[in-house]
Order: structure tokens, then C-alpha cells, then sequence
């Protein structure tokens, strides 16, 4: 995944192939549109481009699919990512227990 990943950084579409089928679905996004918009967005930026070009230069209106990706979605990752050392000592009985605490009952009417 971390090699697709970098792929998709570099807007190379077929070597993130299994970054893309893993959240297409979940972001809702067309891959056929995403192909189309990072070839196109690719040829936009300067040859030596980094991801901060990318995220500069990336507009919702103009590359709907491309945008969900990079901006929601390496959101939440980086965040995770950098706080690695935090999500790697997490268990999951201490997130449920605390989850437990509270009452989750609705009142219907």
C-alpha cells in the first residue's frame, strides 16, 4: 500500500491502482474520471513537482474525484501517520470501555 501511496503522490495512476480500488468506493469517487483528472492535473504542475505544489494548485470545481482523495483522505492518513506512535500503543478494550461510559439511548417519540 505505502508504494501505491507514493504512486498516487506522484499522479501516477496505474502504480496506485490499489490505493485507488481501496477507496474508491468509500470516497465515492469515479475512477475512470480520476484517471482522466490526474493525467490532465499532472500536465498542469512543473515537471519537479512536489505534494505541496499539488495541494496549492488543486481546485474542487476542476478535479472533483482527484481533490476528495487528496484532501480528505491524506488528511485523516497524515494525522494518523504522525501520530504513530500514539495509534500504536491504543488497545481496543481501553477505546471501547471509554466508549461505554456513556449512556447511547434515544429517546423516541
Amino acid at each position: 500500500m505505502a508504494s501505491s501511496i507514493d504512486c498516487f503522490l506522484n499522479l501516477d495512476f496505474n502504480g496506485s491502482s490499489l490505493f485507488i480500488n481501496h477507496y474508491k468506493d468509500v470516497m465515492n469517487v469515479s475512477v475512470d474520471m480520476l484517471k482522466a483528472e490526474m493525467m490532465v492535473f499532472k500536465n498542469c504542475l512543473p515537471t519537479n513537482f512536489s505534494f505541496d505544489d499539488v495541494k496549492k494548485n488543486i481546485q474542487k470545481v476542476t478535479y472533483p474525484n482527484l481533490y476528495k482523495l487528496i484532501q480528505q483522505r491524506f488528511s485523516n492518513l497524515s494525522i494518523l501517520n504522525i501520530e504513530r506512535d500514539i495509534t500504536n500503543n491504543l488497545k481496543s478494550e481501553q477505546i471501547l470501555n471509554k466508549f461505554n461510559l456513556h449512556s447511547r439511548k434515544i429517546m423516541l417519540k
